[in-house]
């Protein structure tokens, strides 16, 4: 069994937000690969969380406990400061300082594929709450939507290639 975790917030306003970029890669794989899913052979499913950014791990380890599912099984896509916009990163998950990603270590420890996409900097680091939060300006959809597909192939490859071959080709991906 593979569990695809994309983190975000639930309610409507968020949305767009940059913060729920890992559920915008959920949907995109749920449209694209919605065929893998409802297969009866299907051992793979996906989870956005509801319980909130921040709590994410309640539900993702519940589902994982029930699902049985091995942590190196587990790949949750989430939204990363630390990257530039349009970047991804495909680690193993030994640590975080995204609380969502910290909510799931508490729950079901390390050792999950984390699929990092790159949401850049805010300008004032002490904004990084509002930053996170509000939408992406009109000016880069184009590469918000090219970094949804790219973090979507990403998660196929992990699936049917492993995480070696996903890392050797998208992590050097610009």
């Amino acid at each position: 069994m593979k569990l695809i975790v994309g983190l975000g917030n639930p309610e409507t306003k968020y949305a767009h937000t940059k913060h729920n970029i890992g559920y915008e890669v959920i949907d995109t794989f749920n449209l694209r690969y919605g065929d893998l899913l409802n297969s009866n052979l299907s051992n793979l499913t996906t989870h956005k969380p509801q319980d909130g950014m921040n709590s994410s791990g309640n539900s993702t380890g519940e589902l994982v406990r029930r699902l049985a599912v091995f942590n190196q099984d587990v790949i949750v896509v989430f939204d990363d400061m630390d990257l530039p916009l349009g970047a991804i990163k495909i680690k193993k998950v030994k640590s975080s300082t995204h609380n969502g990603v910290k909510s799931i270590i508490e729950t079901i420890g390390t050792d999950f594929i984390g699929v990092k996409v790159g949401i850049g900097k805010p300008a004032d680091k002490s904004k990084v709450f509002e930053y996170v939060l509000s939408d992406f300006e009109a000016n880069v959809f184009d590469i918000v939507n090219e970094v949804i597909e790219k973090a979507t192939e990403a998660v196929k490859c992990i699936l049917d290639e492993g995480l070696d071959k996903a890392m050797n080709l998208y992590n050097r991906s610009k």
